[in-house]
């Protein structure tokens, strides 16, 4: 392997990585790396066929399948000169990945144009009534973590299931209502005081993301997220019907206001761990808590979509997409400008 860190041979390919990418790739590169012999020998990432039987084994989810040909096609970029240099791009080993990753991203908008999903989001739909039913049938039980010990009362007072449960509802019910991506698990709490001290003394950017807790109507402000470079920063208010659930989420896991003060610390991976992301354990933590739940594996983006259907019903949006080819515009101009009356 190159004198280089795993970091340091993404961060050569591609230096513009988020570090949550930059972990992502590591981890799955880390799983060829500590194999037995690796996989044939120290140029273990030429050894291709060995590797596709090893992914093929794995039986991924295409999408996931495709994230990992996509770091071997980085790791190939990086130890081979990475961003200076094109001579990675003519290596067997590199056009064998591309070429995976090209066939599993035209799979990918296949299925995504003729089902509008993956097999594998199709398989854990749910209707959202559904879902509804079955985080109403909790609440009695997040009543009884409620009236319990809380976490004010020192180290071990409170079951950890216990507060993993109350944590898993309040993020379920966050999504139910709000089609937000994962950067939820790193919201910071926050008073509106110190947040305009904040952005009043800030002498760059500010990456971080929070909740502002007012009297009135409290406000989640987003400074970093997938598309933040093409949006910027964008503040959106709590729900009425979250405040409540919100409040007592607070005040049951004794969330401090601050600028490191995490509403939901228990996502928050370990120092210095390169195996993980909040963003990830938000995604694994609520995959196994509707596995329990309802017997499916509902992401993030499972949700999003369900909760986007319960806006548009499919024959409305059908009609519009097909107004929209006639008049021979974006389905996002038809429904802002024409369909809005605007």
């Amino acid at each position: 392997m190159s004198e280089l860190t795993l970091s340091e041979i993404i961060l050569n390919a591609r230096p513009e990585s988020k570090p949550s990418s930059v972990k992502a790739y590591e981890r799955i590169l880390n799983k060829f790396i500590n194999m037995p012999d690796n996989l044939g020998g120290v140029e273990w990432v030429e050894n291709y066929e060995e590797i596709e039987k090893f992914i093929g084994d794995l039986k991924l989810a295409k999408t996931t399948e495709r994230n990992y040909y996509v770091a071997l096609m980085i790791y190939v970029e990086g130890i081979n000169g990475g961003k200076f240099t094109d001579k990675w791009q003519t290596l067997p080993e590199y056009e064998t990945y591309k070429n995976k990753v090209d066939f599993l991203n035209n799979e990918y908008k296949k299925a995504k144009e003729e089902k509008g999903a993956t097999e594998k989001q199709l398989d854990n739909m749910v209707p959202r009534e559904d879902i509804l039913k079955a985080l109403e049938g909790l609440i009695p039980e997040i009543r009884k973590i409620r009236s319990g010990l809380d976490w004010s009362s020192g180290g071990g007072a409170v079951n950890k299931e216990s507060s993993r449960t109350f944590m898993c509802y309040v993020l379920a019910m966050i999504y139910m209502e709000m089609p937000v991506r994962n950067e939820i698990a790193n919201l910071k709490v926050i008073g509106q005081r110190d947040y305009n001290k904040l952005i009043k003394n800030a002498t760059e950017p500010i990456r971080d993301n929070f909740l502002i807790v007012r009297k009135d109507v409290s406000v989640i402000a987003r400074h970093k997220y997938k598309t933040s470079d093409q949006y910027g920063s964008v503040e959106t208010p709590l729900p009425k019907s979250l405040r409540p659930l919100i409040n007592a989420w607070i005040k049951y896991r004794n969330v401090l206001e601050g600028e490191d003060k995490y509403l939901f610390p228990d996502l928050q991976p370990m120092p210095g761990s390169k195996s993980s992301t909040a963003e990830l354990n938000l995604t694994k933590t609520l995959q196994r808590f509707f596995k329990k739940l309802i017997g499916k594996e509902i992401s993030t983006t499972i949700l999003a979509k369900i909760k986007f259907q319960s806006l548009v019903d499919k024959k409305s949006l059908d009609n519009l997409k097909e107004a929209s080819a006639i008049r021979g515009t974006s389905l996002g101009t038809a429904g802002l400008v024409y369909a809005n009356g605007e």
